[in-house]
């Protein structure tokens, strides 16, 4: 009988709190991620915060591919742009940085 290791994994899996753009690396690697697509809008990206992830993502040997084109409530424009990013980059998983419109925006994939 051949035996393999169990996790538990749901989707999406929520970090939040003091602390969490820096467990963002380790957690994409539990998780199997290689390349990750990181989905944010310019006002987050300009306060620093996607950059904690992307540095966090990159501290685990992750591969990261930052998309920030997001508006409030994301147009289909917008996701067909991070649609076609993530195809051309062969992302495995994405990881929003943000609030409602780039968890929306992460979720179209």
């Amino acid at each position: 009988m051949e035996f393999r290791e169990f996790r538990k994994f749901v989707t999406p899996e929520i970090l939040h709190g003091t602390g969490a753009r820096q467990l963002a690396g380790r957690y994409a690697r539990n998780i199997g991620a290689v390349r990750v697509l990181v989905v944010s809008d310019p006002g987050v990206a300009a306060a620093g915060w996607t950059e904690e992830v992307v540095r966090s993502l990159e501290a685990e040997g992750l591969d990261t591919q930052l998309f920030t084109a997001v508006t409030p409530n994301p147009r289909t424009t917008e996701v067909a742009q991070g649609v076609e990013l993530c195809l051309e980059r062969e992302c495995d998983a994405t990881v929003a940085v943000g609030g409602g419109s780039p968890m929306d925006c992460a979720r179209a994939w």
